[in-house]
């Protein structure tokens, strides 16, 4: 369990955005072959907009297993799942199709977005020894606003293969990209709904 203080902030809260106006941030943005943030290059516009077919690809293919089901319908308060993210980051596009399923199904979890690049002071606060990546997922209770935990910006197996290229690339960047995207699209989410199921269950008795 993680303690207090934490930069999220009712205020906070009220600024970010709900699952639906992220989504539909991210179909109009690439609509203008545009993206979020400050680089609206070529190739991340691009990249955009195949982050948009990653996350419908998933959404279209992704069934909740039972175990998962279980954990959150017995989450026994009301929470705050607070994403930081960008479109035009890969690992969001694979992985918050999930996170609006559970969102879904249990209705005691209240969704809120926030840009990366919008809301440093929050993503440093979880960066992961000084790295800013993303997607992260707090869950914060709604009673008295407590850090449960949180989550990202992966799957343990997709961090690994971020991990050992860092340490010793023996590839260019591009093709460690391809190697992570392929792992998710043979995963089919089943281990990001393993990691989901444990934490919930351990936030439940927080």
């Amino acid at each position: 369990m993680e303690s207090l203080p934490h930069p999220i902030t009712p205020a906070l809260l009220a600024e970010a955005m709900s699952g639906e106006a992220y989504q539909l941030l991210f179909e109009d943005k690439v609509a203008q072959g545009a993206t979020t943030g400050p680089n609206q290059s070529a190739f991340m516009t691009e990249y955009t907009r195949l982050n948009l077919q990653r996350t419908q690809r998933v959404r279209e293919h992704l069934r909740l297993s039972d175990d998962l089901t279980q954990a959150l319908l017995a989450v026994p308060e009301d929470w705050y799942w607070v994403v930081i993210s960008e479109i035009w980051c890969g690992d969001a596009a694979q992985c918050l199709p999930l996170i609006y399923t559970c969102v879904a199904r249990q209705p005691r979890i209240n969704l809120r977005v926030i840009l990366r690049d919008e809301y440093p002071e929050a993503m440093d606060h979880f960066a992961n020894g000084g790295s800013r990546a993303i997607p992260i997922l707090a869950c914060i209770r709604q009673q008295d606003m407590k850090l449960l935990g949180h989550w990202g910006p992966r799957p343990q197996p997709a961090q690994a293969i971020v991990t050992a290229h860092k340490a010793n690339p023996t590839k260019p960047d591009a093709e460690m990209y391809e190697d992570l995207h392929r792992w998710y699209a043979r995963d089919k989410t089943v281990t990001q709904q393993q990691e989901f199921a444990a934490l919930i269950r351990h936030w439940s008795q927080a």
